[in-house]
Order: C-alpha cells, then sequence, then structure tokens
C-alpha cells in the first residue's frame, strides 16, 4: 500500500480588483503535491478585495491544502 499527506501551503497575493496572483508554494510536501496545490489554487474565481478605510486594497493571503492519498 502506498500513502502520501501532508499540508502544502501556498501564499499569494490579490489586487485591489479581486485577482489573485503570484502564487508560491511556501511550506512543500513533495513535487506532485505542491504543483497540483498551485494547479488548483489558479482555478479560483475573483476574491472580494481587502477594504481599509474604505479603499479596496492589495492584501497578502496563505492558503493551506490538506492532502491524505492512498493506493494499493
Amino acid at each position: 500500500m502506498y500513502e502520501i499527506q501532508g499540508t502544502v501551503i501556498v501564499d499569494f497575493g490579490v489586487s485591489k480588483e479581486g485577482k489573485a496572483g503570484n502564487f508560491r508554494v511556501s511550506q512543500s510536501v513533495n513535487q506532485y503535491l505542491d504543483a497540483e496545490a498551485l494547479r488548483v489554487m489558479k482555478m479560483m474565481p475573483e476574491w472580494i478585495p481587502s477594504i481599509i478605510g474604505g479603499i479596496a486594497a492589495e492584501s497578502f493571503k496563505r492558503q493551506p491544502i490538506i492532502f491524505s492519498l492512498q493506493a494499493q
């Protein structure tokens, strides 16, 4: 039986317009899970941007993605 698990952490920015970008793996599990985490993050819809003092602002986000895979 083959098992792989762990948490990949992806850092990224959200623009004033709500577009996510500049994805970067800050905590790696292995190259295949890292690549899958980035692929999924790039498919996200637009976000609601941060609001500071009533004005949209750029922001930094960190998203953990938990994997638990088993194969026989």
